[in-house]
């Protein structure tokens, strides 16, 4: 039985990563042979240019056939076909592992005690760490993502504030002067946030200047900065630099970023945490 409130129960409010969204269309295609864009829309809470680009992704893929309005399964699929339970591909077409990202969201979490005031700026990361986080108790979050926010709104023994601004739709996120306006308001117990890109000097990166300048202001208002970065992002640079990671902060990684990388953090004194280490009562 394909609903809305199938999904909601399953993934907690929120929307789903892009690998979910093929999970899906490829289950929906199992019982039903046949998708449209439409429907698939109002099911999976995203808009319709997103389900066609999800569709010419999976046909490329040789897992289905796109028609007029939809798709349709083909009977046999490509031998060649990549898997699409384990993977998907961020902003430099490089793919990415979900469970990852899930290691990282399930090692940060392990930092949010019942209680805490906390801020989770936008992006996977960041979305896979509010999901983790619906167990705890009494938090006050802070965010610019609308993904967040409508998430935790499900949930009563939490305070959501979502912050006024300028959406960008492709980041589901706010952004701009009243965004940073209406952050000086705040002060939280950690702030967390994904970078893209840490440099060889622990430079710190995103993609977009406003997201940046965001993330510059907001490490002003924050007791603990909590770094979250897959471990391909490590010496690497986008293109809009905030500053450096430095004494106090903390990094949360995945395990296979390099022992190196780690030496070298540990050298200038800086916590990097990644799943082993966390759960061996490092925090």
């Amino acid at each position: 039985m394909f609903d809305l409130e199938c999904i909601v129960y399953l993934y907690g409010g929120f929307p789903l990563f892009a690998l979910e969204r093929y999970r899906f269309i490829d289950k929906y295609l199992d019982e039903k042979k046949q998708v449209e864009v439409h429907a698939l829309s109002e099911l999976l809470d995203v808009s319709e240019v997103t389900i066609r680009r999800d569709l010419e992704k999976m046909e490329k893929n040789g897992l289905l056939v796109r028609t007029h309005g939809g798709a349709v399964r083909i009977e046999e699929e490509s031998v060649d076909a990549p898997e699409p339970d384990n993977q998907f591909t961020d902003r430099e077409g490089n793919a990415v592992h979900l469970e990852l990202i899930q290691e990282i969201a399930a090692t940060a979490a392990r930092l949010v005690m019942d209680g805490d005031t906390i801020m989770l700026f936008s992006g996977p990361l960041c979305r896979a760490l509010a999901r983790q986080l619906q167990d705890k108790q009494s938090l006050t979050i802070l965010t610019n993502d609308i993904d967040i926010a409508s998430g935790f709104n499900r949930s009563g023994n939490k305070r959501l504030v979502l912050l006024g601004g300028d959406l960008n739709p492709d980041e589901r996120a706010v952004f701009g002067t009243l965004t940073m306006d209406d952050l000086q308001r705040f002060h939280v117990d950690r702030l967390f946030t994904e970078v893209d890109g840490c440099g060889k000097n622990f430079e710190l990166s995103v993609h977009t200047q406003e997201k940046a300048m965001l993330v510059r202001e907001g490490r002003q208002r924050t007791e603990e900065f909590v770094i979250l970065c897959l471990a391909s992002g490590f010496e690497k640079s986008a293109f809009y630099s905030f500053g450096s990671a430095r004494s106090g902060d903390l990094l949360v990684t995945d395990r296979t970023v390099p022992d190196e990388i780690k030496q070298r953090f540990f050298d200038a004194n800086l916590r990097m945490y990644t799943a082993p280490d966390i759960f061996e009562g490092a925090v």
